[in-house]
């Protein structure tokens, strides 16, 4: 259901707004994918406007955006939300590492 385009950037916007741009060679985009991968099932259907804020995560058709204890996935097949913890999604807003 969810995965990143094979070879395609991640935009990543912070609370804050500052955006970084993730290449597939980067630790977090790998992380990302990796996250993806584990998190295919407990999805459940949303029909509300997803909040403000949080991490914005941006591929392709894929939108994914971390808020709190959540985290809400616009794709083709609609809008989606999942519980997570922050630590689950910390590398997103870490300083990047090589």
């Amino acid at each position: 259901m969810l995965s990143l385009p094979k070879g395609v950037p991640v935009q990543v916007t912070s609370a804050a707004g500052a955006t970084r741009e993730l290449r597939p060679s980067d630790r977090a985009y790998q992380q990302l994918a990796l996250w993806l991968a584990k998190n295919q099932v407990g999805w459940s259907g949303v029909y509300a406007t997803n909040p403000n804020g949080g991490v914005l995560v941006q591929c392709g058709n894929l939108r994914l955006q971390f808020v709190g204890s959540t985290v809400f996935a616009l794709t083709t097949k609609g809008m989606f939300t999942k519980s997570v913890k922050g630590s689950e999604y910390a590398f997103l807003t870490a300083a990047p590492s090589t």
